[in-house]
């Protein structure tokens, strides 16, 4: 099934232009990361070529072919909101997310295994959104290991937690 006839051309026809924006590796880079960028912050975390990673959001095609570029040989992007996936070792949303997006993320998103990371942006305009963020992501039992801030967005790297009803007594 073809393009019908006139819809790309003739009278009143509008072009349709695609543009996506591939990540750059300064996307995420921050001085506390020593060789800046996202591989180094990967890296640093434990995240090897084979690891799970769910890329989820409206950014995310840009961030898929990141990863791919960069070699990572696990790499699917998931839908926002409910779907059916597995749990990854790594869930990424590229794009800055304000509380309400975090908590619908937290809520909603593709989930990561227990030990597993989340890797988020936020807008970092004030330190009451710093500490809405960092709330959600205890709440949801992730424990902040990375908090990056700079060009006006932090970067959170949260490792997802046991339940507390599931965690073996010591």
């Amino acid at each position: 099934m073809g393009v019908p006839a006139g819809l790309l051309s003739g009278t009143g026809a509008r072009r349709l232009r695609v543009r996506v924006k591939t990540m750059q590796d300064d996307d995420f880079e921050a001085a506390a990361v020593p060789d800046g960028g996202l591989a180094a912050l990967l890296r640093a975390s434990g995240v090897t070529k084979d690891s799970v990673i769910r890329i989820t959001g409206p950014s995310g095609l840009g961030a898929v072919l990141w990863f791919c570029r960069h070699d990572y040989r696990q790499v699917g992007y998931v839908r926002p909101g409910r779907c059916r996936t597995e749990d990854g070792d790594v869930v990424f949303a590229p794009q800055r997310l304000d509380a309400e997006g975090l908590a619908r993320l937290l809520a909603d998103g593709p989930h990561v295994r227990e030990g597993g990371l989340l890797v988020i942006q936020t807008a970092e305009s004030s330190g009451q959104r710093t500490q809405a963020a960092s709330s959600l992501l205890a709440e949801a039992g992730y424990l902040v290991e990375h908090r990056l801030t700079g060009r006006h967005r932090g970067v959170y790297v949260a490792r997802r937690q046991a339940a507390p009803h599931c965690r073996k007594a010591a």
